[in-house]
């Protein structure tokens, strides 16, 4: 939810850099802001989609760009890094650290890495399977994720129109 405020609040910038740009002729400015808009609403929806998702038999960790599967069976621990982020170890000697919980001085404050800590652990199996047992994580280079993917498109045609346009 706070993304979307953020990104509601630059776009209500828009129409008035878009009225003075089209009173002076400059439609090439137009394009460029467009651009810069949506390529920063991308980062934004990237950043702000980062959670960590408890299904019935698995977590996932969906980072900005990445995304990791991992059996709770495969899970050796879960705790705090060094830096106060989320970090688990899988029987495997994978480490997977999770950004939505990077240890941020609000996150200080609250303990949230903690409590997702906390509630990651509960879910864990009192011993967990050995490596030969257990499945790997599993990772996907390029997470999904339409709200930002839509808006990185709309930059990159906005960034190829603004080349042609001058």
């Amino acid at each position: 939810m706070a993304t979307w405020v953020g990104i509601v609040t630059i776009w209500t910038i828009y129409p008035f850099g878009v009225k003075t740009s089209i009173s002076h002729e400059n439609y090439h400015d137009v394009w460029i802001v467009a651009c810069v808009f949506c390529g920063v609403t991308a980062l934004l929806r990237r950043i702000g989609t980062c959670k960590i998702v408890l299904l019935a038999n698995s977590l996932r960790v969906d980072n900005p760009i990445s995304s990791q599967e991992v059996a709770y069976a495969s899970v050796k621990s879960v705790g705090l890094s060094s830096t106060g982020g989320l970090s688990m170890s899988t029987v495997h000697g994978d480490t997977i650290r999770v950004f939505a919980f990077g240890g941020s001085l609000v996150d200080k404050h609250y303990g949230t890495s903690d409590q997702a800590a906390s509630d990651v652990g509960s879910r864990l199996p009192k011993s967990p399977l050995p490596p030969e047992k257990a499945a790997p994580a599993q990772k996907h280079l390029i997470r999904r994720c339409w709200s930002s993917d839509i808006f990185l498109a709309a930059a990159i045609l906005a960034g190829v129109v603004a080349a042609f346009i001058r």
